[in-house]
């Protein structure tokens, strides 16, 4: 899947503050988080890692066949919504 900018106004489901970490924290900790969601459900990630948004997680999710959408929120911090679909 790729981005899906439909998610930006979608409200989340779960939240994850990685702040601060870096690789492969933050996909480790989402990966973790989304399995036990439920599926349709959307979790929101909170980073500062530039390298993680740009790209683990896109690689991450497109082997999961997860959509996602990537909003910079201030300088140096993302937000990635997530949605579980299986």
């Amino acid at each position: 899947m790729a981005e899906e900018k439909d998610l930006e106004n979608v409200k989340p489901d779960e939240t994850l503050d990685v702040m601060g970490e870096t690789c492969p924290i933050p996909e480790t900790m989402a990966h973790k988080k989304l399995k036990k969601m439920s599926v349709g459900k959307v979790l929101e990630v909170y980073t500062d890692h530039s390298a993680a948004v740009e790209n683990s997680f896109p690689s991450m999710l497109k082997k999961m066949n997860y959509p996602y959408c990537v909003k910079q929120t201030a300088p140096g911090e993302y937000t990635i919504k997530i949605r579980k679909t299986s």
